[in-house]
């Protein structure tokens, strides 16, 4: 039942940390702005550089995601397996509720109830393409972008439409190398990084982010409606599931996106 009023999204199977609010209101996460520094000390007693750093605000507003799904009294009534048919249902529930998720966390607007979605963070670096398929030169130089931004590289992954993938399958590092783009080694990886497939990103869109600087928020407990009454007269039965979420990213650089 969990798992269907709150799946996991693709950002975090790519390893996004999710923070696990209280209250369901405004709030603010803490964010460092630049990168504190060492030194070697050459004589005993040398002085440490003071790093004084400026301590910034995301803040967090509670964008409510809601799923309604309906079926018949009938339908449970006749059921041999009313497990089996629960179970239908909720995994039907989750896959949309992930699907609703997805789509404001990547692609949102901030408007109409949807938080800033990645492919509009404010600061976010970005690479042309010179064709509808990025080449693996292209691919790697949004990882050098990446990296020359002080991204942690071990945490950069991949976000590409299904579309994209099955081209970068079918291309080849270089003309008559045998090594294509997109290779599968226990999960699908470009240039040793992961990557998360999904219809949610559009099409010859790649997205690549430290997944280390975003924060899926997630504000109280999820809301679980089983409705028999409201359609009573028709025989039907709602299934109602809310969330109440934002993403914020620590910095725009960490993300940068390629297309055409």
């Amino acid at each position: 039942m969990a798992g269907a009023a709150r799946p996991a999204t693709v950002l975090e199977r790519l390893g996004a940390p999710v923070v696990q609010l209280r209250q369901a209101a405004e709030g603010a996460l803490p964010v460092l702005a630049g990168t504190p520094s060492g030194m070697w000390i050459s004589a005993e007693g040398g002085a440490i550089p003071q790093f004084d750093p400026t301590i910034n605000s995301a803040l967090l507003t509670a964008h409510e995601a809601s799923v309604r799904l309906s079926y018949s009294r009938r339908l449970a009534a006749m059921s041999e397996d009313r497990a089996a048919l629960q179970a239908d249902l909720l995994r039907e529930l989750g896959q949309i509720m992930a699907s609703t998720l997805e789509e404001g966390f990547i692609k949102g607007t901030g408007s109409e109830g949807q938080p800033l979605g990645l492919l509009n963070v404010t600061g976010r670096q970005t690479k042309s393409f010179a064709g509808a398929t990025p080449t693996w030169a292209e691919l790697t130089a949004m990882l050098e972008q990446l990296g020359d931004a002080d991204a942690r590289l071990e945490s950069a992954a991949w976000l590409l439409h299904p579309s994209t993938a099955a081209d970068l399958m079918a291309t080849e590092k270089s003309s008559g190398s045998g090594q294509y783009v997109l290779e599968y080694d226990g999960g699908y990886r470009i240039a040793g990084r992961p990557v998360g497939i999904t219809s949610t990103i559009t099409e010859d869109t790649v997205l690549l982010a430290d997944m280390s600087k975003l924060r899926l928020v997630f504000f109280a407990a999820p809301q679980l409606l089983v409705d028999r009454y409201s359609h009573s007269t028709t025989g039907a039965v709602q299934l109602v599931v809310s969330n109440y979420t934002d993403i914020a990213v620590t910095s725009g650089p960490m993300i940068v996106v390629g297309s055409i």
